[in-house]
This record gives C-alpha cells, sequence and structure tokens, in this order.
C-alpha cells in the first residue's frame, strides 16, 4: 500500500531470520516449491535473499524461487499474489489452500521463526509512521498495546503540521482512528497523519453507472450491485454476489468519480451476511 515500507525494512534488515522462518514452516508443511514474491521497486531485496540463498545453512533453498514482479496494487493480497505467480486463480468462495497453496505475510514467517527459536511471543512489530504531518517518519519497532499518543512522546518524534485525520493501516485499506489513545495491535502495519492538505472529504453523489469500480476489481464483483441490494437489506443477494469474496482493497472506492463509500457498504453487507448464517 502507499506510504506502508515495514515488511520492506524487514526483508532488508532481518532476510535471514525470515529465511529460517520459511525453513521451519517448510519442514512442518514439506511444501513442492517456495516462492519469495518481491516487486521491483524494492530490488534490494530481491537481491539480498538472491545472495543468502546460495549458503550452505540454507541447503532447503533449492525448493525456493525469488520471484521479481510488477510493482502493482493490490498484488500483496493471496488471491492476487497467487495469481501472478501462478496463472492459477482461487475459485470464488474458496480459500489457498483449497488449490494448494499456502500465503503468509514476512512479518508472520519471522514471529513464527522468533516463536520457535527463542519461545517469543509476537510483543513488538514494526510500525511505518508516515504522513505530512511528521518530521521524522519512518519505521520503527513498536510494543503490541503502545497507545499511538504513548508511541509518539516515548520515540521523541513530533509533529510539524496539526494532523485533520488519523488512519491505521495504509490509504487504501486503513480506518480512521479520532483518539491518540487507540494502541498498536499485531495487525497494524502502519499509522498515517494527514494535514487537511492530504485528507480531503468529498460529497457523495449518485451513481452514474461509469463502471470504473467493475474494471478495478481484483477479485471481479461488481460493487455497484452489492451496495444496491445492502441498501435494500437483501442479504441472500449479497451472499450471492461473492460479498465474502471482496478483500477491502479501496480500489473501487478511489476510481469512484461519484465518491460513493463503497467499501463500507462491502462490510455491511459482510457483516449481515454472517450474522445472518450465526
Amino acid at each position: 500500500e502507499p506510504y506502508l515500507t515495514c515488511d520492506h525494512t524487514l526483508m532488508t534488515r532481518r532476510a535471514e531470520d525470515i529465511l529460517e522462518g520459511i525453513k521451519i514452516v517448510s519442514a512442518i508443511i514439506n511444501p513442492a516449491q517456495i516462492c519469495i514474491a518481491i516487486e521491483d521497486n524494492k530490488k534490494s531485496a530481491f537481491f539480498n535473499f538472491k545472495k543468502l540463498i546460495s549458503r550452505d545453512e540454507f541447503k532447503f533453498s533449492k525448493k525456493i524461487k525469488i520471484v521479481l514482479l510488477k510493482t502493482k496494487y493490490p498484488q500483496g493480497g493471496e488471491k492476487q499474489l497467487i495469481k501472478a505467480i501462478s496463472k492459477k486463480e482461487v475459485p470464488p468462495g474458496k480459500l489457498p489452500l483449497d488449490i494448494g497453496f499456502l500465503v503468509q505475510n514476512v512479518g508472520t514467517i519471522c514471529a513464527i521463526y522468533e516463536a520457535v527459536c527463542f519461545d517469543k511471543p509476537l510483543i513488538e512489530r514494526i510500525v511505518t509512521l508516515s504522513g505530512d504531518c511528521f518530521d521524522k517518519p519512518g519505521n520503527y519497532t513498536v510494543r503490541v498495546g503502545t497507545t499511538i499518543d504513548d508511541m509518539l512522546s516515548v520515540g521523541g518524534i513530533s509533529l510539524v503540521k496539526t494532523p485533520k485525520k488519523i488512519i491505521i493501516g495504509g490509504p487504501m485499506m486503513g480506518f480512521s482512528q479520532p483518539v491518540m489513545s487507540a494502541p498498536v495491535l499485531k495487525s497494524t502495519s502502519g499509522i498515517l497523519f494527514l494535514s487537511k492538505d492530504f485528507a480531503k472529504s468529498y460529497q457523495e453523489t449518485a451513481c452514474i453507472k461509469c463502471a470504473k469500480c467493475v474494471d478495478v476489481c481484483p477479485v471481479n464483483l461488481v460493487p455497484t450491485e452489492i451496495m444496491k441490494n445492502v441498501k435494500k437489506e437483501y442479504w441472500d443477494k449479497v451472499e450471492q454476489l461473492f460479498v465474502a469474496d471482496c478483500m477491502e482493497c479501496g480500489a473501487c472506492v478511489y476510481s469512484c468519480p461519484a465518491r460513493i463509500p463503497l467499501v463500507q457498504y462491502i462490510k455491511q453487507g459482510k457483516t449481515a451476511v454472517l450474522r445472518k448464517k450465526s
């Protein structure tokens, strides 16, 4: 996602630990092949991994394939990653495991290594602090549970502009956070502080049926149809439109000239469908 570089930092600084984590997972599931996918704007990480897998301690590396992919959003989603690497598609309503794939983030792999080799629970992670309000944007190792306020004060990080919006996560898939007392979670990849120059508000208008949201959807959904049925509370129809397959990447919202918050409607539909099933 734009702004977020926590995983790139982890791959650059802890590539050996990531390979040790891959070795552990490989010993458990015995995969036919292991692919490490890196986008082409992170070539330093790509060449670093290519060099490391030739070393003796990574003899299992005969199974490893380092794949350099075109930089494209939202390629980091597991289904999109599988398609980019293998040209195979995960069927609607199915999981990667159903077609023989296991996809893991480098942060998870590194945490597995620490848990197995050092009995260390997941108590910290790398978090990207970014946005135009920071004087020192960067990646910081932060304890899980640390509040945003404490993270800034203890880290000596000051704001040079008044933030209009604080976003937990990235600008596409993240969510607004109204208070500074919110904690860092194990899933917190970044925190963005955006001033009024970047955090602009838009008024929703009527859908003009341009189908741009359909064109950009990475899982071939029809967001406008899901939205219409969510508004009418036709939950059976919402489920039939494969609302559960949405990865909430935000591409539909970004492309919508009517500024319709399609992802919000889709999230509402997902929640209602799950509630109906339970």
